[in-house]
């Protein structure tokens, strides 16, 4: 059992049971809006930030849980908390203040990482070496502590050596391009340059994967030393593999002024705050956001600078729903950046979140005069205007967007499919459909725009067989998405099959309890196979999912009695009726 769970087992256990007979009921309070009379008490903070941190509330995890450590400073599972919970919270420093007054943290590996801080903060690489070496790691650790430790070689004058150790790990075959890239990095640090230009080539040519801060760091340096064939060579696969990113698109406008002076990393700490950053996104890549709150919060506090790290931080807080931060991150990106057109969209899809769309479609078109109908910004703005309802003016959006693009190519289906939706919320039916079967040429066995033609079939009463066997593919594909087991049982619904039609509508319900449109869908199958009372049981519930107005009505009239569920389009009749 690790020092960890053994305190947390003797002392947070106990603590739980005698909170449990000391309160009956807890009330979370911000720490900004805290009575003046109110003062928090130890066991009712302990709970405090145990439910923030279970409900994603960042804040007041950090500000409940280092209370509780404060008055009760023995208590080593408490000050573990506290730290961990300070940390997401970007509070490095008062972290590390806890971690002075510990005796031992071996195995806690956030410990010691915020402990080996220190010693890189002093410049002291020899204790930031020994701390490193102690961790035993697991996990994403297990990948990323070795270009930790690169670092920490290459800060002793290393650098070969910590080159040569990131050569061995690329060689393994997980994440190679991750150490190609800090090999380049490091070499160009430490002004090797003919080995910072081989560890570009290899990380750029063993890249199979989109990544627009590998090929900007890799065309910075190329520029740099004028290797200008590798520049075009970098530039011309970010063009090929990342056609349509923001990135891309700013550098190509400023590519014949772009002169950089500095290299992509300028310092140990820089480095070091790059690895936590990497780690950070493969987590968040992977959707673990919670877990890649803390890297990204060590990341920023290294390198403050870093608009990758504000960028993720961003969209982590923007996962969790706390748009407010969110955008506070977003605005620290400099118009200047790189990263500008993603920060500007990314701060519109808040203020849409936060119920301010207008004001977020202002800021974006705003933004267009500088990137003439720059493709992100239209995709956004459609997105928009579509969340909002306003399907009239998401299609017009989208048909500006494809009014830009000379060749419609297989990457664009995603497109296609969203335009698609937006023409039949629209009801511009054939339009619609006409998006969805493009969107099925270039990915002809996709489970969303099968359903959702195939849906779209069934509720104009056409196409069925060709429907069912659609909506069949896709169920295949995702047996326990409740809105394709919905559409298949609506599928055997328009047959006339009602009993598999309330075996699958059941499944659909139990998958996504919430929908009214489902249960409506359930009520009426069993209405058709003579569960009559159930059926009104089910129109009932789906009264109480916020149904839209027409739909209210007609549940309403069959709850009633005043209109009965029409029977399947190819049903031979209905017996039930």
């Amino acid at each position: 059992m690790n020092l960890l769970n053994k305190y947390l087992l003797m002392n947070v256990f106990s603590f739980l049971i005698y909170a449990s007979f000391f309160t009956s009921s807890l009330l979370v309070i911000s720490n900004e809006a805290l009575s003046i009379n109110w003062k928090p008490n130890h066991i009712g903070s302990f709970l405090s930030s145990q439910i923030a941190r279970s409900n994603i509330d960042i804040e007041n995890a950090a500000y409940f849980s280092k209370i509780t450590y404060e008055k009760n400073k023995n208590s080593p599972s408490l000050a573990f908390i506290a730290i961990e919970a300070l940390t997401a919270n970007g509070q490095i420093e008062e972290a590390v203040k806890i971690i002075k007054n510990l005796e031992n943290f071996s195995g806690v590996t956030l410990v010691q990482y915020l402990a080996a801080i220190q010693y890189l903060n002093l410049g002291d690489y020899e204790s930031l070496k020994l701390t490193l070496s102690e961790i035993s790691p697991s996990g994403i650790d297990s990948y990323f502590l070795p270009i930790i430790q690169a670092w920490t070689e290459a800060g002793l004058k290393n650098h070969s050596e910590s080159v040569k150790s990131l050569n061995i790990q690329a060689n393994k075959g997980v994440l190679t391009p991750i150490y190609d890239y800090h090999s380049a990095l490091i070499s160009d640090w430490a002004g090797e340059y003919d080995s910072a230009k081989k560890k570009y080539v290899d990380a750029i040519t063993r890249s199979n994967e989109a990544n627009s801060k590998l090929f900007v760091s890799a065309i910075t340096f190329f520029e740099r030393h004028q290797f200008y064939e590798l520049r075009d060579f970098a530039n011309e696969k970010f063009s090929t593999t990342m056609p349509d990113s923001s990135v891309l698109l700013i550098y190509n406008k400023i590519k014949k002024q772009f002169k950089p002076t500095r290299t992509f990393v300028s310092n140990i700490k820089e480095g070091i705050g790059e690895a936590f950053l990497n780690a950070s996104e493969v987590l968040y890549n992977e959707g673990l956001a919670t877990q890649a709150l803390i890297y990204a919060q060590i990341a920023f506090y290294l390198n403050d600078k870093s608009d990758d790290a504000k960028i993720i931080l961003g969209n982590i807080f923007k996962s969790n729903e706390n748009y407010n931060r969110a955008i506070k991150y977003f605005k620290k990106i400099d118009e200047k950046s790189f990263l500008s057109i993603k920060s500007k969209i990314a701060i519109a899809k808040c203020l849409s979140e936060i119920g301010k769309p207008y004001e977020a479609i202002s800021m974006l078109e705003s933004s267009t005069e500088k990137y003439k109908d720059n493709f992100n910004y239209l995709k956004a703005i459609a997105e928009i205007y579509y969340d909002i309802k306003d399907f009239n003016n998401s299609i017009r959006y989208y048909d500006k967007i494809f009014s830009n693009i000379q060749v419609v190519e297989e990457r664009h289906w995603p497109l296609l499919y969203a335009n698609g939706i937006a023409l039949e919320r629209g009801k511009q039916l054939e339009k619609a459909e006409e998006k969805f079967k493009q969107a099925l040429d270039f990915s002809p066995d996709h489970p969303l725009v099968l359903n959702y033609l195939g849906y779209t079939w069934l509720d104009q009463g056409r196409k069925i067989d060709l429907a069912m066997i659609m909506i069949k593919k896709a169920v295949e594909q995702r047996p326990n998405d409740g809105y394709i087991v919905d559409s298949l049982g609506w599928a055997y619904y328009q047959i006339g099959d009602y009993s598999n039609a309330v075996e699958n509508l059941e499944k659909a319900v139990e998958l996504i309890p919430g929908d009214s449109i489902i249960t409506d869908h359930l009520g009426d199958a069993l209405f058709h196979v003579g569960r009559k009372i159930e059926a009104k049981f089910q129109w009932q519930r789906a009264l109480e999912f916020s149904p839209p107005e027409d739909l209210i009505i007609k549940i309403n009239n069959k709850i009633k009695g005043l209109e009965t569920p029409k029977p399947g389009v190819k049903a031979p009749s209905s017996k039930n009726m």
